[in-house]
């Protein structure tokens, strides 16, 4: 079930988002924190952890960055439940009169933090 008001609603907090990360630039300061961090103990872990021929493959790469982003992504989204400062930003997203498809896309423009 689709109610327009709603529908517009999330739609708009999307299109909102989006625009206000892009000026804030939150991206290029997660990609520099995370270069940071694996310049510091990624590769010194990499190494000394992994033999040479999983460092080399592709479908190793692919999988292992998969399977961390989807570990990360459950417990940021986790303590958006639990942790009642996250949860202020989080709670716009189950904030519509019915659950569909665009309830999913309606987050805060802070949700990255959350």
């Amino acid at each position: 079930v689709y109610k327009t008001g709603d529908t517009l609603c999330s739609l708009l907090t999307f299109g909102i988002r989006g625009v206000v990360q892009r000026l804030l630039s939150m991206s290029v300061v997660c990609y520099a924190l995370y270069g940071l961090v694996w310049d510091t103990y990624g590769v010194k872990i990499h190494t000394a952890v992994l033999p040479t021929f999983l460092q080399e493959s592709a479908l190793f790469q692919f999988c292992s960055i998969v399977l961390l982003d989807e570990f990360v992504y459950y417990w940021v989204h986790r303590f958006g439940h639990t942790i009642s400062v996250f949860w202020n930003f989080h709670q716009v997203h189950h904030n519509g009169e019915v659950f569909n498809l665009f309830t999913g896309i309606r987050n805060s423009v802070l949700v990255r933090f959350s």
